[in-house]
């Protein structure tokens, strides 16, 4: 009876050892698919519950570091430190202030700053929205899943997205890079720049990339418009709503009139670079307010396309229904319906060209626009061919702030 009872015993032994090993074959199975090697891609892992920016090292739910920020590190003279709503410190440039209404205050739904000194409230928000110029707070927790360096230079990381990840993504000119066929000294000059030659935009963008890149690892992040740039016919762009003045200029041109974005010596602003718009789209996912097949599939639930259909406002305060299958464009930020994390217009509405460049001609344009099915040009897609002496009705860009 007692050897009965011993095998028996030792039977349920076995049986709890092997469900163990079976339990931990499958977890690895798992951690193995989401990482994506079975597909060829990979997944970026999710935000765990840690705070950002508090000098805190961040761990991420599957157990990657990410870089240790620390507030006693950033130069005061510059920014302030402001809590936001969650506690969390955001470096707020001297000349902006953060939101402080509810919706725009938590660096998790996408914390927003307003030019000027003047406090931003309920009650006056709607009156700032269409004249103050606005920019997004982006926390970028992996610097070097941005750039990397090639024989000491720097340079970014691009990728291409799947319906479950990510993969790098080698193009045939990186960032920061000129597009010698079409960079040439004619062009610039005719284009706004003058003085500018190919060897001088080819520093300029490189050190302007440097320069991003170090302000990231400091602050933590950088700053995004919150619209598709405005007032491009302008000699001074902004970045506010309801403005419809967002197209029918050169790449040359726009690059020119990015830097007047800047309240002061205290920022830098430009066209976004490629790898910064791949990092947005990342942390839409991260956050949970994108998934994959959203931005690679199927953004018409949140931009305007062609397919799309959603009410609007007009700059002159009137509302207005986008049909389904009609190419409307709207005034940036015309809609709630395109916002995600309170960045307006990212996908669809206008092409946004960028610093990337596409080969040795052309550079990049991202996001697609009103008259494109939103299967065909999802966020996450890179137009190419576009010469930056194009002028089109359909191209328009979006800017960046960073921290100097």
């Amino acid at each position: 009876m007692k050897s009965k009872e011993k095998n028996i015993k030792f039977s349920l032994e076995k049986i709890k050892v092997i469900t163990n090993i079976v339990i931990i074959i499958l977890l690895i199975i798992l951690i193995l698919q989401r990482s994506g090697i079975f597909n060829n891609t990979f997944t970026i892992g999710k935000i765990g519950k840690n705070k950002l920016n508090n000098g805190e090292l961040i761990i991420t739910e599957d157990g990657q570091v990410a870089q240790t920020v620390n507030a006693s590190n950033w130069d005061t003279s510059k920014v302030n430190i402001v809590a936001d709503a969650d506690g969390k410190n955001v470096p707020v440039p001297k000349g902006y202030v953060g939101s402080s209404v509810a919706g725009e205050n938590k660096v998790n739904d996408g914390y927003v700053i307003y030019e000027g000194d003047s406090a931003v409230t309920s009650s006056n928000v709607s009156v700032a929205r269409t004249s103050r110029n606005q920019w997004v707070w982006i926390p970028v927790e992996h610097p070097d899943r941005i750039y990397e360096e090639v024989d000491g230079v720097k340079k970014s990381k691009l990728y291409l997205y799947g319906i479950s990840g990510r993969a790098e993504y080698k193009n045939e000119n990186y960032e920061p890079a000129i597009v010698p066929e079409s960079d040439t000294q004619t062009n610039l000059t005719n284009g706004g720049l003058s003085g500018m030659t190919p060897d001088k935009l080819h520093q300029e963008l490189q050190q302007e990339f440097d320069s991003t890149i170090e302000s990231i690892k400091r602050y933590g992040g950088f700053y995004i418009g919150r619209y598709e740039t405005g007032n491009l016919s302008q000699s001074k762009p902004a970045v506010i709503k309801l403005n419809r003045d967002i197209n029918n200029q050169t790449w040359y041109t726009m690059y020119s009139k990015m830097k007047y974005l800047s309240a002061n010596e205290n920022v830098k602003t430009n066209m976004i670079w490629g790898c910064l718009w791949d990092e947005v789209i990342i942390w839409f996912i991260e956050r949970r307010s994108l998934s994959y097949p959203e931005a690679v599939d199927n953004s018409s639930i949140w931009g305007n396309y062609l397919d799309s259909t959603f009410s609007y406002t007009r700059p002159s305060g009137n509302s207005d229904t986008k049909p389904a299958n009609s190419g409307v464009l709207i005034p940036t930020g015309g809609s709630n319906y395109t916002k995600k994390q309170n960045i307006f217009d990212l996908s669809g509405n206008v092409w946004e060209l960028t610093l990337e460049g596409d080969g040795i001609s052309g550079r990049t344009r991202r996001g697609g626009n009103s008259q494109n099915l939103s299967s065909n040009r999802p966020v996450s897609t890179r137009g190419s061919n576009t010469l930056p002496t194009d002028l089109r009705e359909n191209l328009g860009t979006r800017a960046y702030l960073y921290i100097k």
